[in-house]
């Protein structure tokens, strides 16, 4: 399954190229929050020497509207993926269950991000940003994640991270998940009193899911509550399992443990997921197969990519809860060794259910881990397909 969505969600989220505020006069209240962003900025920066790592450059911030904010999404989109790929994107996950066809993937893609943004990093004009109406108390710790973006930018470089996931979106989820869940970790830290870490927290992952759940259900609003499943456990999976990657990496070695996971970052989702994997370096397998001679005669390529453990967890839980299904999710997926997955389709005009084919050729670590995962395969396609059972 292509993850496109979730990778520029993260782009966008953390690293949205956007103007500078100054093309007219400041007024001098303008001035003043300029002046106002600019000090909270640094106070923030002077608490966040619990990192080790100051920033070798000044950071600039400012504000935005959310028109401004709007905008550039819609034309950084347009950067990132025309509206062809984007296009695919929502015909693999149609086909594959995980989205409607009648939903113009585009439109939403953007309302979504919009509406969850209140502040960003801009990797390109090496700005933060914060949305217009924040008061800056209380947004220290939003603060405090952005900033941390800048200083990883300045020291690791964001671009040269991302590098390599055009066509492995599992392998960009996993980067995703280091810039994120570092970043969020600083987050923790920030808030917490002085001295004590989020790895000193009991029980962290269950107490981290927890909360995330209840705040989830709060915002579970507007364009969110509208989102799939696996849409929403994309966009928290940078976050979430990215924290907890970087706690076990803290744990095994400290900070600078974490600062050397950069030179050699994970290149699959499984790493993220297991971190004990990682740290083995258990890299994943690389897969390629020849499509028949036929295919070069008719239809076209959709997608040629990496499905990763991530995308096949999304996928099934989805359908385990749309189909009432007792799957093992974790277990279906588990034991993933590596894949390459080709989309491929026949278009017909005007028909969302054109000729379609999706071909997916995966390693596992024994047949037992195999076994599971096409067991859950026939399981979910027997519910969604009855008639074909």
């Amino acid at each position: 399954m292509s993850i496109r969505a979730f990778s520029l969600a993260c782009a966008l989220i953390t690293a949205l190229p956007m103007p500078l505020l100054a093309q007219e006069q400041p007024t001098a209240e303008r001035q003043r929050e300029a002046e106002d962003i600019a000090q909270r900025c640094q106070h923030v920066i002077a608490n966040m020497s619990f990192r080790g790592l100051a920033p070798l450059n000044d950071i600039a911030c400012g504000y935005l509207t959310r028109d401004q904010l709007y905008q550039r999404m819609l034309e950084q989109l347009a950067e990132e993926s025309s509206a062809e790929q984007l296009a695919d994107d929502a015909l693999l996950l149609s086909h594959l269950g995980l989205l409607s066809p009648r939903l113009d993937y585009h439109a939403f893609i953007v309302d979504l991000l919009a509406e969850q943004v209140i502040g960003l990093y801009d990797h390109n004009s090496k700005e933060l940003f914060l949305v217009e109406g924040q008061t800056l108390a209380s947004v220290e710790e939003v603060m405090s994640h952005e900033l941390f973006h800048a200083i990883q930018d300045q020291y690791f470089g964001i671009d040269a991270l991302r590098a390599g996931g055009d066509d492995n979106t599992d392998l960009l989820a996993a980067r995703m998940a280091l810039i994120e869940g570092d970043a969020f970790a600083v987050l923790f830290d920030y808030a917490l009193p002085f001295g004590l870490s989020f790895t000193d927290l009991p029980s962290l992952e269950e107490s981290v899911r927890g909360a995330m759940d209840s705040a989830g259900q709060a915002m579970d609003q507007g364009k969110l509550a509208e989102a799939p499943l696996h849409l929403k456990q994309s966009l928290l999976f940078p976050y979430l399992d990215g924290l907890f990657f970087i706690a076990a990496v803290k744990r095994a070695g400290g900070w600078p443990a974490v600062d050397q996971v950069y030179a050699d970052p994970p290149s699959s989702t499984e790493q993220i997921l297991h971190p004990e994997r990682y740290l083995e370096r258990d890299e994943p397998t690389l897969v390629s197969f020849e499509l028949p001679s036929s295919f070069s005669t008719s239809g076209r390529l959709v997608d040629d990519n990496v499905f990763g453990e991530l995308s096949c967890r999304l996928y099934f839980e989805q359908h385990a809860v749309e189909q009432g299904l007792a799957l093992e999710v974790n277990d279906a997926c588990e034991g993933w060794e590596g894949d390459r997955s080709i989309a491929w389709a026949w278009d017909a005009p005007d028909h969302p259910l054109s000729p379609f084919v999706f071909i997916q050729l995966s390693n596992w670590e024994n047949a037992e881990d195999a076994a599971q995962f096409v067991n859950a395969h026939l399981r979910t396609w027997q519910a969604r397909f009855p008639e074909l059972s």
